[in-house]
C-alpha cells in the first residue's frame, strides 16, 4: 500500500517574521474586585401591585416615583423594568440604597457592562498560516482564501481547555505511518505517548518504548529514518506543541500521539505499506489504549479481508484518507478508506481547498467518502535528517485525515464516557454543508445541498447540549499575512 497522495513540500518562511494574529474583540475586564456598570444609570423594576405602569393610575404613581427621586426614564425593558437616567449628585450606590427602601420597588440593581472575551490565538509565529484552523482570507503560496472557510477550530479548542464540562483527558491517537521525529522543537513530550509499559501486537510486555514502536525495523523507537517525512507531517497536524514561540500547532495539542512505524524502508520502499505490518500496527495500538487510528494511506485493488478484521476489531475509530488521484472512489474503491461501507468504525475523508470546494486532487464518491477536511496548502512539520528540523506546506488527503483524527481526539477528550458511534456521528452529523463538496457524500441542511467540511467548535457543542444554542463568533477581518 502506498500513501494516498504525494505531498510537494516547500520550505516555510522565516517564522520569526510572522507575528500572532488578534481576533479583534474586546478583553475581558478581568482586573476590576467588583463587577462594572454604567455610571448614572439604574435599573428599577416596580412591584405591580403598587405600581403597574400598564394602568393610568400606575402611570401616575411612577411618574411621582420619578419626579421625587430624580430620576429620568431613559429606557423600558419590560411593562414594570425600566433604565433611569439619575438627575441628582446621587451615586449609584446611593439610589440602589435609597430605592431598596422604597416598598414600591420590587428590584433595583446597576446597569452592569458585559465585555465580549477574546480569543487569543495561539503564539506559535505559523498560526497564520494554518488555514484550515483559521481561515480570513489570507493568501498561502499566492493563493487566497474565503473568510470563514475553515473548521472554526480557535472556538473548539478554546471550549476544550476552558469550559468546566470538559475533562480535558489527553486521548491516545495512534498515527500508522513512516515514524515521527519526535525532536522536532515543535514537538511537546508530553503530547507523546508513554510507552514505558508498552506491550506488542499480542499483549505481551516489551517494556519501555519510546513514544511508539517501528514493525519496519521491529525496535521500540519509531523515529523518523527516511526523507520521505510522511509521518512528521501528520502526526505533527495531530499533535504540534501549542504556544512555544515557535512554528505551527496541532489540531490537539493536548492529546498523546503514539507514532507506529509500519512502512518498508529497511527493504528500500519507504512508505509503502503492506498487510501483515498494518495488522500487527493496529493491534499494538488496541493494547496500549489507543482510541483512534490515523491511517494516510490506501491503495486500489480487492478487499483485504485481514486488514478489514484487524480494523473492525479495533475498539476505537480508524480514520482514512481518501486517495489524491482525482478518481472516484465509488468506481474504484481505495482500502482501507472505502472499509466504511462495511466497518462502522471506519471515517473515509477527502481534501479541501481553501475555499471550501473539493481539491483538485481529491479522491470522490457520493457513496464512499464520509467527509472531508482542508488539504490544500498545509504547512506541516518537516523531517530532514541531514539538515536542521524544518517546516514545509503540502498538499494531499494524507493531511486531511489527521485533522478528522485530531477532532476526534478532542471529543473523546471532551467527554470520554463517548461511544466510537457518537464521536463518529459528531464529526460525519455537525460538519459545514458546502456546495462546492457535492462529489462526496450529499446532506442537505434545508438551504444548501452538499457535502460536509468538518466544524470542530460544532462538533463540541453537539456533545454539550447546554451550549448547543451558541453561534461562533465569526472570522477575524483585518489581518495579514507577511
Amino acid at each position: 500500500m502506498f500513501f494516498t497522495g504525494q505531498i510537494n513540500f516547500v520550505l516555510a518562511e522565516d517564522w520569526g517574521n510572522v507575528l500572532p494574529g488578534k481576533l479583534d474583540f474586546s478583553q475581558a475586564d478581568t482586573d476590576s474586585a467588583t463587577a462594572p456598570y454604567k455610571e448614572n444609570e439604574v435599573l428599577v423594576k416596580y412591584k405591580k401591585n403598587i405600581i403597574n405602569p400598564n394602568t393610568a393610575a400606575g402611570k401616575i404613581r411612577k411618574n411621582n416615583f420619578e419626579s421625587q427621586s430624580d430620576i429620568s426614564e431613559k429606557e423600558k425593558l419590560t411593562d414594570a423594568a425600566f433604565l433611569y437616567d439619575i438627575k441628582d449628585n446621587s451615586t449609584v450606590d446611593e439610589k440602589i440604597e435609597e430605592f431598596e427602601k422604597n416598598p414600591a420597588v420590587d428590584v433595583v440593581q446597576p446597569n452592569y457592562i458585559y465585555k465580549s472575551t477574546a480569543i487569543t490565538p495561539p503564539n506559535d509565529p505559523g498560526w497564520r498560516y494554518l488555514w484550515g484552523l483559521s481561515n480570513f482570507g489570507q493568501s498561502i503560496n499566492s493563493i487566497a482564501g474565503t473568510s470563514g472557510d475553515d473548521m472554526k477550530w480557535l472556538y473548539a479548542w478554546d471550549k476544550y481547555k476552558n469550559d468546566p464540562n470538559s475533562e480535558k483527558n489527553p486521548v491516545i491517537v495512534a498515527d500508522i505511518d513512516t515514524g515521527f521525529d519526535y525532536n522536532h522543537p515543535d514537538v511537546n513530550v508530553n503530547n507523546l505517548w508513554d510507552g514505558s509499559a508498552c506491550k506488542d501486537e499480542n499483549g505481551n510486555y516489551l517494556g519501555g518504548c519510546k513514544y511508539g514502536y517501528d514493525y519496519d525495523y521491529n525496535k521500540k523507537d519509531p523515529k523518523d529514518a527516511d526523507m520521505s517525512t510522511h509521518g512528521t507531517c501528520t502526526g505533527g497536524i495531530i499533535a504540534a506543541a501549542i504556544n512555544n514561540g515557535v512554528g505551527l500547532v496541532g489540531m490537539n495539542p493536548g492529546v498523546k500521539l503514539m507514532s507506529i512505524k509500519s512502512d518498508m524502508q529497511s527493504g528500500g520502499n519507504p512508505g509503502v505499506f503492506n498487510t501483515a505490518s498494518i495488522t500487527k500496527s493496529i493491534k499494538f495500538a488496541a493494547h496500549n489504549g489507543a482510541k483512534i487510528i490515523n491511517m494516510s494511506f490506501g491503495g486500489a485493488g480487492a478487499n483485504d479481508p485481514l486488514l478489514a478484521s484487524a480494523i473492525g476489531n479495533f475498539p476505537g475509530l480508524v480514520v482514512a484518507a481518501a486517495g489524491n488521484d482525482s478518481a472516484n472512489n465509488d468506481i474504484t474503491p481505495i482500502y482501507p478508506c472505502n472499509l466504511n461501507a462495511t466497518l462502522s468504525n471506519v471515517i473515509c475523508v477527502g481534501a479541501t481547498d481553501q475555499n471550501d470546494a473539493l481539491a483538485a486532487l481529491s479522491n470522490y464518491g457520493t457513496n464512499s467518502i464520509d467527509v472531508a477536511a482542508p488539504g490544500n496548502n498545509i504547512y506541516v512539520l518537516y523531517y530532514d535528517p541531514n539538515n536542521d528540523d524544518q517546516y514545509a506546506s503540502g498538499d494531499g488527503t494524507s493531511l486531511s485525515a489527521p485533522y478528522a483524527s485530531g477532532l476526534a481526539s478532542l471529543l473523546w477528550g471532551y467527554k470520554s464516557s463517548l461511544t466510537t458511534a457518537q464521536v463518529k456521528n459528531a464529526i460525519l452529523n455537525t460538519g459545514d454543508v458546502k456546495t462546492g463538496l457535492s462529489a462526496i457524500r450529499q446532506i442537505s441542511n434545508g438551504t444548501d445541498t452538499g457535502g460536509r467540511r468538518i466544524n470542530a467548535y460544532n462538533a463540541l457543542l453537539s456533545i454539550d447540549p447546554m451550549d448547543a444554542d451558541i453561534v461562533p463568533p465569526s472570522s477575524p477581518s483585518g489581518l495579514s499575512v507577511r
